[in-house]
């Protein structure tokens, strides 16, 4: 696991955040960029020390009536949002993973 793959996801999480702690639509953090999320949510959170940092959800559709958000299969299950609790590169020694 490269260092690099926590820091962009970070990243992108607080460009639509702005705070660690808030709950985004997965959807959101696409927005202007050519990753595939999927991949990289999976990639951070196969880490263990990570799996804590990293809250996904699946919100029904009466949650957000306004919108109707797309869904993510992360590792067979079903998400429509994510939340970061705090950051990802803190105490993770990535050489070792």
């Amino acid at each position: 696991m490269d260092k690099s793959s926590a820091e962009l996801l970070e990243a992108i999480y607080l460009t639509e955040a702005y705070i660690f702690g808030k709950v985004v639509p997965i959807e959101y953090l696409e927005k202007g960029i050519s990753i595939n999320m999927v991949k990289l949510i999976d990639k951070v959170h196969d880490i263990r020390e990570n799996r804590y940092r990293i809250e996904l959800m699946m919100f029904p559709s009466w949650a957000w009536p306004k919108k109707k958000l797309k869904v993510y299969e992360i590792n067979g299950f079903q998400y429509t949002h994510i939340k970061i609790k705090e950051k990802l590169l803190k105490g993770v020694d990535y050489a070792a993973e």
